[in-house]
């Protein structure tokens, strides 16, 4: 195989094993019915991280007085992009995988764990 310059061999859920190519992380901001690409980071294995690109993006968003919502992928909601939206006053929308660690009122939990218990509501 040829290489390609910046290139490199990435997991693809969807092919079930690694595909070669670029990867990029990337963010589009919408108001009411318009969509604008806003911006486009390649991820580079040997440079900054995913989530650190992300978190880059997240925070050169403008802030407004409106609410301000993130809409991620699952795989992005670690507690640094998390922190990172917060400390921005924007709101997360995202999936979370079975595998994260919470912590609800102090205590450690694994998401799979805490969504087996049947919760209790007082009626």
């Amino acid at each position: 195989m040829d290489t390609i310059q910046g290139a490199s061999f990435q997991y693809s859920h969807l092919k079930g094993g690694n595909v070669y190519g670029h990867t990029v992380v990337q963010a589009l901001l919408r108001t009411g019915d318009k969509v604008y690409p806003f911006a486009l980071e390649r991820y580079d294995p040997e440079g900054k991280s995913k989530i650190d690109l992300a978190c880059d993006i997240i925070q050169s968003v403008p802030t407004s007085n409106q609410p301000t919502y993130v809409l991620m992928d699952s795989w992005y909601p670690s507690s640094t992009v998390l922190q990172c939206s917060v400390k921005q006053g924007f709101h997360v929308i995202s999936g979370l995988k079975t595998n994260r660690i919470f912590y609800p009122q102090g205590i450690r939990q694994s998401l799979k764990n805490f969504a087996s218990y049947k919760l209790e509501i007082g009626y």
